[in-house]
Order: C-alpha cells, then structure tokens, then sequence
C-alpha cells in the first residue's frame, strides 16, 4: 500500500514537471513566435489585410504548442544521448538547427493553409514564407535558429548545474558581499 502511494505521488510530481516543461516552452516560443508575427505585421502593413494579420498571430500559439511537444517527445527519445560524450556547445547547436527546420516546416504549412483558405494554390502560398522564394525560407531558419539558442543554452546549463542551482543563480537576490 506505501509503495503503491509513493508510486502515484512520484508519478504525480513527473507529470507535474513534465507540465511546467511544457508550459514553459511553450511560452518562450509563443512570445518568439508572437513577436516574429508582429514584426511581420508591420512590415506588411497596407498590403494584407488586417484580418489575416491577426489569423497568423493566433496561429502563433498554435505553432508554439506542437512545436513545444516536438521538443519534449525528442528529448525524451534521442536528443539527450546524441551528444552524451561532447562539449554542450555541440547539442545546443544542433537542437537549434534540428527545431529551426521544424519551425521551417510549420511556417510552410501555415502559409499554405492561410493560402487555400484565400483560394490560392499551395505552389503559390509557399512562395509568401518569409517574404518571397528560397531566401525567404532561409531567413526564417536563420531567424529560429538563433533564437532558439538561448532557450537551449539555459537547458543545457540547468542540466549542468542543476535546475534548483540555475533558479537560484538568476532569480534570487544578488548578495552584498563581493568575493575576489
């Protein structure tokens, strides 16, 4: 019976980590891909409609939530082994690039389902991701990538040093004394 109750709590607080996972992934992206749609909306601004607009922005989330899960199910299944015995500048690199591609392939999903939904092929709709044709499609890769370091450098050094010890460092109150 204890151990049957220490089982559920266990299970309890992993599924209560993994949610807090979740949720903050799924934030910093949706802020990413949030501010990446307003600055879209202002470069386009007069030459698409408000409402369209204002559709990418809501498919902000959207994009946030499936691409958070992508990463949570990767890194439970691969991503933490592949770069088990190198620097952590390695893994970071490569997370970055692996869900820069992702984010890639969902912006082209995204513009082809906006597309069909103003009638247009989806031939033509992919040429609208990231302002027009190939480079466009680079820019936005480039874009997450970069973006997308950050968020994989703090994992790595939580994972380093410990989450508790990460907290500490950057949300509880520098201390007076100064050590040399």
């Amino acid at each position: 019976m204890l151990n049957e109750q220490i089982k559920k709590r266990s299970m309890k607080e992993k599924a209560t980590e993994e949610l807090k996972k979740f949720a903050v992934l799924s934030v910093y992206l949706w802020v990413f891909l949030g501010v990446f749609g307003i600055h879209r909306a202002l470069l386009l601004r007069g030459q698409v409609p408000g409402s369209e607009l204002s559709f990418r922005t809501g498919f902000a989330l959207v994009k946030a939530l499936v691409l958070a899960k992508f990463m949570l199910i990767a890194e439970t299944v691969w991503a933490a082994e592949t770069f088990k015995d190198k620097p952590r500048v390695y893994s970071i690199l490569f997370k970055s690039a692996v869900y820069a591609a992702i984010l890639v392939c969902m912006d082209i999903v995204e513009e082809v389902t906006v597309g069909m939904f103003h009638g247009k092929p989806a031939t033509q709709s992919m040429t609208d991701v990231g302002g027009g044709g190939v480079e466009g499609i680079v820019l936005v890769g480039i874009i997450a990538f970069v973006i997308l370091i950050p968020l994989f450098a703090f994992r790595e050094i939580s994972d380093a040093i410990g989450q508790e010890e990460l907290k500490s460092l950057l949300l509880k109150k520098r201390g007076t004394s100064t050590t040399v």
